[in-house]
Parts: structure tokens; C-alpha cells; sequence
């Protein structure tokens, strides 16, 4: 027998051991089943993480435990457990500023940030829900982003 006679007796060899371990009416390997039973295991463990991810992150933010006297209890809190404002904002009360509120932002510690208006820009003029703490994401000192992607931005004095 030459060489490439025993290579190829060798290559169809390998062939026929892979196709009887990977026909569905032959026997199985051990160590498919094994590989199997992993990767089930792994998807039931990353099921478990994301549903527990949903739970801890679904409900709002609950800001401080304690709310200094100075902040009016229609004010909002906008921010995470470590850091955030109060935030209070009136219905815009004119029909031509439909698109600006009345707002007063307070630090933690209940100083007055910010006193005046502020301007909605964004592609909605839809109104925003004021006491809605969910509606808004953040504060950076002049904007007041929403969650839905607007923002409520400080005019000029």
C-alpha cells in the first residue's frame, strides 16, 4: 500500500466515525450530551440574571430618605440613589407658551439650583407629565432631559 493510499483509508475513516456519531438514528456521544445539558444550564442561568436585572431596575429612582422641609411635595425627584434634584414643574398656564414651564430646581439639601423657565425643544410638543418622576432622566445644571428624548432647557436671563 503507498501513502496516499493509507491517507485516504485514514480520511474515510475519520468520515464514517463522524457521520455514525452525528446521524440522528446513531448512537450519541457522551460528551454531546454533556455539551448539551451545559448550554441549557447556561441559558437557565442567564435567564435568571436578566429577570433578576428587570426586577432591581424597573422601579423609579427613590432619591433620599429624607425630604428637606424647603421642597414642596409636588416636586420630583430626578436622579439615583447617590446623586439627583428635585425638581418641581407648573403646567405651562398660557396658549402661547405651550412649550414652556415654570420650573424650580432644588439640591439635595434643599437650596434653590434653578428658578425660572424653562423651554421644551424636541420633535413632540406633547405635554410633559410634571409629576411623573419617571419622565425625566437627569439634570446637568441648564437642561432637564426626559426620558422619552426631549429636553427642557433653561432660557437666558
Amino acid at each position: 500500500m503507498s501513502y496516499y493510499t493509507i491517507r485516504r483509508w485514514a480520511a474515510v475513516e475519520l468520515i464514517e466515525h463522524r457521520f455514525r456519531t452525528l446521524r440522528p438514528d446513531g448512537p450519541r456521544d457522551e460528551v454531546d450530551l454533556r455539551t448539551i445539558r451545559g448550554f441549557l444550564c447556561l441559558v437557565v442561568v442567564l435567564q435568571c440574571f436578566v429577570a433578576a436585572c428587570k426586577v432591581s431596575f424597573s422601579s423609579a429612582p427613590a432619591g433620599p430618605e429624607h425630604r428637606p422641609a424647603e421642597v414642596p411635595e409636588q416636586a420630583v425627584w430626578v436622579g439615583g440613589d447617590d446623586d439627583g434634584v428635585y425638581v418641581q414643574l407648573d403646567e405651562p398656564s398660557k396658549k402661547k407658551a405651550k412649550r414652556s414651564y415654570r420650573a424650580r430646581v432644588y439640591y439635595v439639601t434643599g437650596e434653590v439650583w434653578y428658578d425660572g423657565l424653562l423651554e421644551l425643544q424636541g420633535p413632540s410638543a406633547a405635554p410633559v407629565e410634571a409629576r411623573n418622576a419617571g419622565a425625566f432622566q437627569a439634570w446637568d445644571g441648564e437642561t432637564l432631559y426626559l426620558d422619552d428624548g426631549r429636553r427642557l432647557v433653561a432660557r437666558p436671563r
